[in-house]
């Protein structure tokens, strides 16, 4: 989760479901440290099901968010410190 969306000195990270069909859009709202350790975790326990390695496109370090490990995070204005 580094690149050019994840700068080094962010606090949080705000992840955004965009609704195609009218509903409101979802917000997961989490510190970096939470979002970057939950990350990682589940792309390890992914490579350690695949030899260590992606097995389609072993040369990306993109990564689905899934929902399971985002739902936490929903709507958590606590972490912004916004009201």
């Amino acid at each position: 989760m580094n690149g050019p969306l994840v700068k080094p000195e962010a606090d949080a990270v705000v992840f955004v479901r965009r609704s195609t069909d009218g509903r409101p859009h979802e917000y997961f709202v989490a510190t970096r440290a939470d979002a970057l350790a939950a990350l990682e975790a589940d792309m390890a326990e992914y490579l350690s099901r695949h030899g260590g390695r992606r097995p389609r496109t072993p040369e990306s370090d993109q990564q689905t968010l899934h929902r399971s490990i985002a739902e936490p995070w929903r709507d958590r204005r606590d972490v912004l410190s916004v009201p």
